[in-house]
Formats: structure tokens, C-alpha cells, sequence
């Protein structure tokens, strides 16, 4: 069963469903997640998940963050997007699951992958107290070292000479925003104040976040397991990468 849902805040409308176990009878209240989406993508990428782990008795949400790829969402335009309007927007999201009469709000699990990893980590943090685990697949932990460094997606940019809009990835156009935000993070000083159990899904093949800042990850939480996915790229595509991070989450989650 999918269950569409809306969220009005302000300008911003933010679209999404929640997935619920097939055998659901409305009578107990279920464990939920909500999963981030990459940049540039949009739900149909947390959608792959959401299907493989509901049946094991998991609410599953996911949405598309406003001005990030060609989702349902409305209301910015992606060069007013950044890693602080993609925290925010996820907070809509969250207090939204909290209203729901058939979600047990002390088991609400966070979910994130890729740039989603990275808002994940950082909201995770700062709501440490409300969530009971999180997962994280190929986290892009890398974007404030990268942007610093001039590089976002593989794409060039000059700090010194910042354009009010250029194009990333040949798809998706960026602002000052997102640049001025992202210099401004050190993840990992943000990320340690989670205490709760962790899983990180990491391709040993990713060609966009290297590993080791999986690894740095693994070493900063306290309690977290680290899973390389071996021969995995940058976004899980193989049906058998597939497979087996749902299979490690849903041992992770069940424990």
C-alpha cells in the first residue's frame, strides 16, 4: 500500500508517499523511515528501497526535495538550493511523520543517500533525542572538502569568481547558495553529537565519494557498521548490490 502525502510550508510544497507492509491491518503502530534522496534525483531512486523493505514491517517515506532534480515538489528553484534549505525541508518532513496516528514515534529511523546521506548525518544529529537508528548509503561526506576545494560533481567552479547560476552534472543548475553554504560545514565536528546505531552502505568502486570518508564515518559514530559493497559505484545500480544492502539494512533495522 503507497499513502501520497503533501506538505505546505510557506512557498514550499513538498510532495511524497509513504510505503506500508503489504499485510498491514492498521492495528499496530509500525516502525518508519525516511529516506533522502541524491542530488539531482527524486523519489523514484528511495523508491527502489522502500519496496524491498516494507514487507519486513517498516513504513517507509520518501519525497522530493524542492529544487533538486525533476521531482513532484515545488516552490525553489534549484539555484536557491542548498545543504541547509535540503535540512530544513527534511524538518517539514519529519514533524509531518510524527502527526501520523499509525507510526510508533519511537522508532523513527533515518535514512540518506548520497548528498541526502550528507542532510541525513547532519539532521540526525540535531535531532538525535527523536530517532532511534540510521542508515547511510554512499554518504557524500565529501561535498564541503570538494566545494572548497572548487569541484562539485565534477564540475569546475571558481570561488573567486562565482557566478550567480552555472550548471552541474549537465543538468542541474546551482547558485552562490549552494557554494556559500557548503564551505561554511565541517561535517564531521556536526555529525558526532549521534549516538544511536548506525549503518553506512559504501561502493569500494565509487567513483564520486571516495570511501575513505565512509570509513572516517565509521570511526567517528559509536556505535556503526561499516558495509563495503564490493565492485559498487556511486548509486547502487546491479541487482545484486541491491540485494544485499537491503538484506545488511534489514538485519540492521530487525536487531
Amino acid at each position: 500500500m503507497i499513502k501520497d502525502f503533501e506538505i505546505k510550508k510557506d512557498d514550499i510544497l513538498i510532495r511524497g508517499e509513504v510505503y506500508l507492509p503489504p499485510d498491514y491491518d492498521g492495528q499496530a503502530k509500525l516502525p518508519v523511515i525516511i529516506m533522502s534522496h541524491e542530488f539531482g534525483l527524486t523519489l523514484n531512486s528511495t523508491a527502489r528501497y522502500a519496496r524491498r523493505i516494507c514487507p519486513s514491517g517498516y513504513a517507509v517515506c520518501i519525497f522530493d526535495f524542492p529544487g533538486s532534480g525533476f521531482g513532484k515538489s515545488q516552490g525553489r528553484d534549484s539555484v536557491d538550493m542548498s545543504i541547509f534549505t535540503l535540512k530544513d525541508d527534511l524538518l517539514s518532513v519529519f514533524e509531518y511523520i510524527k502527526t501520523l496516528d499509525y507510526i510508533d514515534k519511537d522508532r523513527i529511523i533515518m535514512g540518506g543517500l548520497s548528498q541526502g546521506g550528507l542532510v541525513t548525518a547532519l539532521f540526525a544529529a540535531e535531532h538525535a533525542d527523536e530517532i532511534y537508528k540510521m542508515f547511510l548509503y554512499y554518504p557524500a561526506l565529501c561535498i564541503p572538502d570538494e566545494v572548497r576545494a572548487g569541484n562539485i560533481m565534477d564540475t569546475k567552479i571558481d570561488l573567486n569568481n562565482l557566478e550567480d547560476k552555472f550548471r552541474v552534472t549537465g543538468s542541474v543548475n546551482l547558485g552562490k547558495k549552494f557554494v556559500e553554504d557548503a564551505i561554511k560545514l565541517d561535517p564531521w565536528k556536526e555529525m558526532e553529537g549521534f549516538d544511536k546505531p548506525v549503518l553506512i552502505c559504501h561502493g569500494t568502486k565509487d567513483e564520486l565519494v571516495d570511501i575513505s570518508y565512509a570509513k572516517k564515518a565509521a570511526d567517528l559514530y559509536k556505535d556503526c557498521k561499516l558495509v563495503e559493497v564490493k565492485g559498487g559505484k556511486h548509486i547502487f545500480f546491479m541487482p545484486w548490490h541491491i540485494n544485499d544492502v537491503v538484506f545488511e539494512t534489514v538485519n540492521f533495522l530487525n536487531a
